[in-house]
């Protein structure tokens, strides 16, 4: 029995078609492969254009807010001194 299935093995056995296969499958191995690290590398590359593109509309909100903060600053400081101005010019006269 054993050397009919041996026999049978080595009649049937085609190694073109065996090649053939493995070549497919190794194939579709690399190709999975290449994929996920294609997936991986623009992962990464998107979360650090999305970081830049957060990091400079941070940069940019808190200007803004320093800007709108000091003109009010600004504002306190001139109502602060118009309205210490007005006694003294109205003892004056």
């Amino acid at each position: 029995n054993r050397a009919e299935v041996t026999g049978m093995c080595l009649r049937e056995y085609d190694e073109k078609r065996t090649m053939e296969l493995f070549e497919k499958e190794w194939k579709e191995e690399g190709l999975e492969e290449g994929l996920m690290r294609g997936r991986q590398e623009g992962l990464e590359e998107g979360l650090q254009r999305g970081e830049k593109k957060g990091i400079q509309k941070g940069e940019k909100k808190f200007s803004s807010l320093m800007e709108k903060l000091q003109r009010r600053q600004l504002n306190r400081l001139k109502r602060r001194n118009i309205s210490n101005a007005i006694p003294d010019s109205i003892g004056v006269s």
